[in-house]
């Protein structure tokens, strides 16, 4: 305001110089310089406030585009990643596709192979079922020959009635030994009568079957002598036991002198001797007589007293 009044004393000083120029025109000057002031004055404000922002929209544009320069190099490396992943794929089906070629090719030789190898099993097979008939037959053959060329003594003596029944399984129904496992079974189950206390009526039947077998030999003539003798030894021995017995009655060797225990003794072995010599008793012929002719000397020889009359029961 001061400037203004400043410059109306200035124009009125002249006012010799500029007479023609009125003091309404004059103050219409002062009003526009004053209004052009206060107009330049909202310019700089509003230029300050432009500039202001544009400094803060510049701000923002260049925070802006570095965010989408940010956003571009990000999706620049997706998609390059993608590309990657694509080129993988494409390698990945590439491998999956040669794989399962590759395990068609297995599967179908792991067929063939199952073929071969049931092929080779069932020719295997075959040829085992041939071999071990022929090992079978061979066996066969051999086994036949053991009894068709051996003597019925030497198959006596080299068998048994379990063997006997269960080589005549193995072999079946061969004419050329079917007789010969007959004789050798009358023979085995006949024997063993001999092991056994005698029966008259057992007895009685095995002289009968023993007369059926057709095979030479010298120890079926032994055993039909042994059959026709064994009530004889029987009684042989019966009558042994009974002597001692009464040997037992008569002399009671406990708690007496050493020469009456050993005379005792004696008597209880001669009453055996006697036995054995008068009847040409053999041991191995007559099992059974055998076993209680050893158990009477078992008990006697410690002590002459030792009771046998259990014994005497076994034969009667």
């Amino acid at each position: 305001m001061n400037k203004t009044i400043l410059l109306f004393i200035m124009f009125f000083g002249l006012g010799n110089a500029y007479a023609q120029v009125s003091l309404a025109e004059i103050a219409s000057l002062v009003r526009e310089i004053d209004s052009l002031k206060k107009a330049n004055k909202t310019f700089v404000i509003t230029n300050d406030s432009l500039k202001k922002v544009i400094s803060a929209n510049g701000f923002r544009n260049k925070q802006q585009s570095e965010n989408q320069e940010d956003i571009i190099e990000a999706l620049k490396k997706e998609l390059s990643d993608l590309e990657k992943f694509k080129s993988n794929k494409k390698a990945n089906e590439i491998t999956l596709v040669a794989k399962s070629d590759s395990i068609k090719s297995l599967k179908k030789q792991i067929t063939e192979k199952d073929n071969e190898i049931k092929t080779i099993t069932v020719s295997s097979k075959k040829d085992a079922d041939a071999e071990k008939e022929n090992g079978k037959n061979e066996v066969l053959n051999i086994l036949v020959n053991i009894y068709k060329n051996n003597s019925f003594d030497e198959l006596i003596n080299s068998s048994s009635i379990a063997s006997v029944q269960r080589d005549r399984q193995i072999i079946g129904n061969n004419t050329d030994v079917k007789q010969i496992f007959t004789d050798l079974e009358i023979y085995f189950n006949c024997k063993n009568l001999l092991s056994n206390k005698y029966n008259a009526e057992q007895v009685n039947n095995a002289k009968s079957q023993v007369t059926l077998i057709k095979q030479q030999s010298k120890l079926v003539a032994a055993l039909k002598n042994n059959l026709d003798n064994f009530k004889t030894f029987n009684e042989g021995l019966n009558a042994a036991i009974k002597n001692i017995i009464a040997i037992d009655i008569k002399i009671v060797a406990k708690g007496m002198p050493e020469g009456v225990v050993k005379g005792k003794l004696d008597k209880v072995l001669s009453e055996l001797s006697k036995f054995i010599f008068d009847y040409n008793f053999n041991f191995v012929d007559y099992p059974y007589f055998s076993d209680i002719v050893l158990d009477i000397i078992k008990r006697k020889q410690p002590n002459p007293d030792a009771d046998i009359s259990d014994l005497l029961k076994k034969i009667e």
